[in-house]
C-alpha cells in the first residue's frame, strides 16, 4: 500500500523516515511518499491515478483548503475547520484532524495553563485553539483575520493583529504559541515579541521540529523561559494517522 504526505514544500519533514522506521519494525510493504504540489486543485486529480494509495497527510498550506475536495469528513474536523490526515477508501477520500488531540496530550499540567498566546490562523491553529477552547483556557490570537469553528464560542477568543505583536506584553501568558511556519527551515526568522516581558514559567511551544530549536524558542531560552519543539507532537498525530490508516488496510 502507498501512503505519503502532500505540502507544497516538503524539505523539511521527518515524516517519510518516522513511517519507513515504523513499517520495517512491524514488517508490513507499505511505502511512504512525498507529494509536493504549487496548487491544491492538482492534488486529487494527480493521485487518484495511484490505485495502491491508502492514506495521506496534508500540510502546509493545504490543511483547509483541500477539505472542498474531499468526499467526506469526520465529526471532530469539521468542528476543528481543518484537516491533517486523509484515508481513501474504494476511491473515497475522507479527511481527518489527528493534530488536535495529539497537541493536547503534549501540554505540560494542562490544567495549570490559564492564558494563552497563539501566532496563526492556519489550520494548525484552528486544531490547537479547537482543544484550547474545550478546556476553557483564556485564548488570545495573533492573526491578520478570524476564522470559525463550528462548535465553540469563538468569540471569547481575543484577536491582535500582528503588527501588534511588537509592543504586546508577554507578562500574563502561561503559553505562547507558534502554530505558523515562520522559522521553518531553511528560514531562520521569529515573531518581533516583547520576549523581555514573558514570565519566566511561561512556556513558550513551537508546532515547528525542523529546526529542533527555532530562533523563536531560541530567544526564549535566552529569557530564561522553558520551551518545546513540535517533534513529540508529530510523533502522536503520526500516530493517530497510523490507526485511522490500518482500518482500509484490512
Amino acid at each position: 500500500m502507498i501512503f505519503g504526505l502532500v505540502g507544497k514544500s516538503l524539505q523539511h519533514s521527518f515524516s517519510k523516515h518516522y513511517f519507513e522506521k515504523k513499517w520495517n519494525h512491524l514488517q508490513l510493504p507499505h511505502s511512504y511518499q512525498l507529494f509536493e504540489f504549487d496548487n491544491v486543485d492538482a492534488i486529487k486529480k494527480q493521485l487518484n491515478n495511484l490505485p495502491n494509495l491508502r492514506g495521506l497527510n496534508v500540510t502546509i498550506p493545504y490543511k483547509t483548503s483541500i477539505i472542498q475536495y474531499l468526499d467526506g469528513i469526520s465529526d471532530e474536523a469539521k468542528n476543528i475547520g481543518a484537516i491533517n490526515c486523509i484515508s481513501i477508501e474504494n476511491g473515497k477520500w475522507t479527511g481527518h484532524n489527528t493534530d488536535a488531540a495529539a497537541f493536547y496530550k503534549t501540554l505540560p499540567n494542562p490544567n495549570f495553563i490559564k492564558k494563552i498566546l497563539v501566532l496563526g490562523n492556519g489550520g494548525a491553529a484552528k486544531a490547537v485553539i479547537y482543544y484550547l477552547l474545550k478546556n476553557k483556557n483564556n485564548i488570545t490570537q495573533a492573526a491578520r483575520n478570524i476564522f470559525n469553528i463550528a462548535d465553540t464560542s469563538f468569540d471569547c477568543v481575543k484577536q491582535i493583529n500582528w503588527l501588534e505583536l511588537d509592543s504586546h506584553s508577554l507578562l500574563d501568558y502561561d503559553l505562547i504559541i507558534n502554530a505558523t511556519p515562520l522559522g521553518m527551515r531553511p528560514d531562520d526568522a521569529a515573531f518581533p515579541l516583547l520576549y523581555t516581558t514573558a514570565n519566566k514559567h511561561s512556556l513558550f511551544y513551537d508546532l515547528i521540529y525542523n529546526p529542533a530549536e527555532t530562533t523563536f524558542l531560541l530567544l526564549a531560552k535566552i529569557h530564561g523561559c522553558k520551551t518545546k519543539n513540535g517533534l513529540e507532537m508529530l510523533h502522536l498525530q503520526a500516530d493517530k494517522s497510523w490507526e485511522i490508516w490500518k482500518k482500509v488496510c484490512l
